[in-house]
């Protein structure tokens, strides 16, 4: 494989994990609202908006420090596969609601102009009766217009109440039900991988934080030039890997190690 296929492979394995995704997303909307404050004062403000947005990036990365808590660390891992797996049960859920959001606008409002509230109050208004809001107010101002059809929304929304909110909400608790149920048996596991995981990310990370990182990084280039140095000038250190190599002395030291006597030892064919 090439430099530049190597390089490739390493950012998409990179961006493969969840929490490298937060991590940039976090850091560019940083630099975007530090940008933005630093503009004027045309700026100042939705550059806030951009910080407000972006803390929820930096709490959300807390969940990775909970993974290694035996209690908490098999939850941390339900909600990722239960958000990851019901991609496909929500496609369904949308398409149920435009069903029903986008000829309930249509018949009460037939002469209103196309805008960007016609099209929030299609997808926002039948959202929020999933959580109990009917617009019980509308009822009144549907009788008072004299568009035709009028009658039929409120056994639409009857009709999709009870498919959404009785059929899908319920499917999708059980579907996070299972996933639960799965992931419990197992917790044990979990936590132990989800604790060597977090280990061994953390093992060879430097002790500083950024931007003081820099000055690890700037010794262990020292140590790097230091060590070229030492091997050009005494060259490279070859017992270690000889006697790694050399059957007859593993052979040799294993029988020392178990026999404990110095007369087992064979001079090594070199």
């Amino acid at each position: 494989m090439s430099e530049a296929g190597k390089i490739s492979q390493k950012i998409k394995v990179w961006f493969g994990e969840y929490f490298n995704v937060s991590d940039f997303v976090a850091i560019l909307t940083f630099f975007i609202g530090f940008g933005l404050r630093l503009g004027g004062e045309d700026t100042r403000n939705p550059g806030r908006t951009v910080y407000c947005l972006n803390i929820i990036f930096w709490y959300v990365r807390l969940l990775d420090i909970l993974a290694v808590n035996q209690q908490a660390g098999p939850y941390v891992m339900m909600i990722a596969k239960m958000v990851a797996n019901m991609f496909y049960i929500v496609v369904i859920m949308a398409i149920v609601l435009l069903s029903y959001g986008v000829p309930r606008k249509a018949i009460l409002y037939p002469h209103e102009d196309p805008s960007w509230t016609l099209a929030k109050d299609v997808v926002f208004q039948p959202y929020w009766m999933m959580y109990g809001e009917v617009y019980s107010h509308s009822h009144v101002e549907i009788h008072n217009l004299c568009a035709a059809g009028v009658w039929l929304t409120p056994l639409l929304q009857a009709v999709y109440l009870f498919v959404q909110y009785i059929l899908m909400v319920n499917l999708l608790i059980a579907f996070f039900n299972n996933v639960y149920i799965q992931v419990k048996s197992i917790s044990n596991l979990v936590w132990k991988y989800q604790r060597y995981h977090f280990i061994m990310a953390y093992h060879e990370k430097p002790v500083l934080p950024p931007p003081f990182i820099l000055l690890c990084h700037i010794y262990s280039l020292f140590c790097m030039c230091r060590k070229r140095k030492k091997e050009n000038t005494y060259g490279p250190s070859t017992i270690t890997v000889f006697f790694l190599t050399n059957p007859n002395a593993i052979k040799n030291c294993s029988h020392q190690f178990i026999g404990g006597d110095d007369a087992g030892f064979q001079p090594l064919d070199v």
